[in-house]
């Protein structure tokens, strides 16, 4: 029996945005070609081993055992904010499947969807490091059926490599050029692992450098987890990420909005996209980050329960008064290690669910507001009598820009937070310099009475003057 037809079930979906799986399919092995099941990696489940955890975790369900637990990445299954997944250990060692989970840690999980009392199989995931993981390819032979796509959809831009990385097509553009005129004695070199058969002479080369996001460009060490899938002609084939040893996973073709440019770092002239935040007074955090610490804590947890009080507190009192836990996080949005402690908590239920974000503010523990931030800016666009001083929209506008880019610098005396007379939107304001001709900082360190008031999104708000709100 040969492997006539696949079914590719990997989709991904960014915001509202479906993108189709990776055209080329040469990568599965004949090993596999007269079973369905799942790929992760170097390790293939069949559909009876996935079963077969399906029918363990239904019999382990409401028994307060250390799985099923529930699931929560929105990022590689966007469901989870309206269905309630849950997740289950499955391994192999040396091909040989495993159905105990007596182990510490899992590479991979069978995700499922709970309907009543009985779990629907979703997919199969990897654990690609510890705060990264991907999905398994589904392989279903005898049927080919594409993947779901939004009609109104724009094509995809990139590729999403597990759940934190995304690769848009300008830089993958940018880095086959190089194997054409950098190839060295490193690479490319052979594709290893399990997804490409060895008789296609697949090769791989670096996208990025270990560490900072720099492309590669020579030599063997220090290279990142993120390759070019290129064939015996150089062609591109696809993009993977590394996994755990000389695992490789396919990335899926996605689109994603792209961030504003570094010669646009405050977005005048590119729009991104909306997105959910946490304002703790000058400092905010992406809903992104914080989940990402939820996670670090979550594996934290189980890799070493016996550690959990050095970090991990109970908390049931102000400002949400709600049964959790509470533990220090950094202004760089990063769990707390070592060193002075900042003002900064973040507060979770039991099954590591948000609670929220607090604040020390004269030792007294007070809520983040969290909020929706639109991807337009909508800056008050009226000229302010301040005083004797007329200042233009245009001025105010290039001051809030200034603010913004300085809002992460804690030891700065601005943007300062404002108390006094709301303004029309609700929530926190910051003051700043706004001095005619001119912008506040360098050699000029003299602020003057006068300032612009911004909101946390960076809109202005209105003009001040150091002892009056001023009339328009």
């Amino acid at each position: 029996m040969r492997l006539n037809t696949i079914f590719l079930t990997l989709y991904f979906q960014f915001g509202n945005v479906f993108a189709p799986p990776p055209s080329n399919l040469e990568f599965l092995l004949s090993l596999y070609q007269f079973s369905n099941g799942f790929l992760c990696g170097n390790s293939f489940y069949e559909d009876t081993e996935v079963l077969d955890v399906k029918r363990t975790a239904e019999q382990n369900f409401g028994k307060g055992l250390r799985f099923p637990q529930e699931y929560k990445d929105d990022v590689l299954h966007s469901e989870v904010k309206y269905k309630k997944y849950f997740q289950y250990p499955i391994r192999k060692i040396g091909g040989l499947y495993l159905p105990n989970v007596k182990a510490k840690t899992f590479l991979h999980m069978v995700i499922f969807n709970r309907n009543k009392d009985e779990l629907e199989v979703v997919d199969v995931i990897a654990k690609l490091t510890y705060y990264d993981s991907a999905k398994c390819i589904r392989i279903n032979t005898g049927l080919v059926t594409p993947s779901p796509v939004a009609p109104d959809s724009e094509p995809p831009n990139g590729y999403q490599c597990g759940r934190n990385k995304f690769i848009d097509d300008q830089m993958v553009e940018k880095t086959h050029e190089r194997v054409l005129e950098d190839r060295n004695n490193f690479y490319p070199a052979p594709s290893f692992g399990n997804i490409f058969r060895a008789d296609l002479g697949y090769q791989i080369w670096p996208i990025f450098r270990k560490g900072p996001m720099i492309l590669y460009k020579n030599g063997g060490k220090n290279i990142g987890r993120y390759f070019l899938v290129l064939d015996k002609k150089y062609r591109l084939v696809n993009v993977v990420v590394k996994g755990h040893e000389k695992e490789l996973f396919i990335c899926i073709k996605s689109r994603k909005h792209r961030q504003a440019p570094a010669s646009d770092p405050l977005s005048e002239l590119f729009v991104p996209p909306p997105l959910i935040k946490y304002q703790c007074g000058k400092i905010s955090f992406n809903e992104e980050v914080v989940l990402k610490i939820a996670d670090t804590i979550k594996y934290r947890v189980e890799s070493n329960p016996k550690k959990i009080g050095t970090y991990l507190h109970r908390h049931e009192g102000p400002p949400f008064n709600e049964r959790g836990f509470i533990v220090t996080i950094t202004k760089d949005g990063q769990l707390y290690e070592h060193g002075a402690r900042g003002p900064f908590r973040m507060i979770f239920t039991p099954t590591y669910q948000i609670i929220g974000l607090a604040m020390f503010v004269n030792n007294e523990l007070k809520a983040c507001n969290k909020e929706k931030i639109s991807g337009h800016k909508k800056h008050d666009i009226s000229n302010y009598q301040c005083y004797k001083k007329t200042f233009r929209h245009d001025q105010l506008v290039a001051a809030a820009n200034q603010a913004c880019t300085k809002m992460k610098r804690l030891v700065l005396n601005f943007p300062a937070m404002y108390r006094g007379p709301k303004f029309m939107d609700n929530g926190d304001y910051f003051t700043f310099p706004v001095i005619d001709g001119e912008l506040f900082g360098g050699k000029n360190r003299n602020p003057g009475p006068y300032r612009v008031a911004i909101n946390s999104k960076c809109e202005v708000v209105g003009g001040i003057h150091q002892t009056f709100h001023s009339d328009r």
